[in-house]
């Protein structure tokens, strides 16, 4: 089940590997290490809303409490050393 608390980590974990990546690759690729720190927090926030807003629309959308329950047969598997 999807709660509340989930969201905001999927949230948080997309915005610092959002900021990380731009901080870095922007640094390593030549900008000006303020410029470099701007950019990963745009991205920590653009991205930190995106997965924020994708998993309440999940969230409304998706009734996570189903489970997928498969019959499982029994005789599967009881012919394993059977020679073909």
């Amino acid at each position: 089940m999807m709660t509340d608390e989930l969201v905001k980590k999927i949230s948080a974990v997309f915005g610092t590997f959002a900021f990380t990546v731009l901080s870095a690759g922007s640094w390593v690729m030549g900008a000006r290490p303020l410029s470099a720190l701007v950019r990963g927090i745009e991205g920590f926030v653009v991205f930190g809303i995106l997965a924020w807003c994708v998993c309440r629309f999940l969230q409304d959308r998706i009734d996570f409490s189903q489970t997928n329950d498969m019959d499982e047969d029994g005789a599967k598997g009881s012919h394993l050393d059977e020679t073909v």
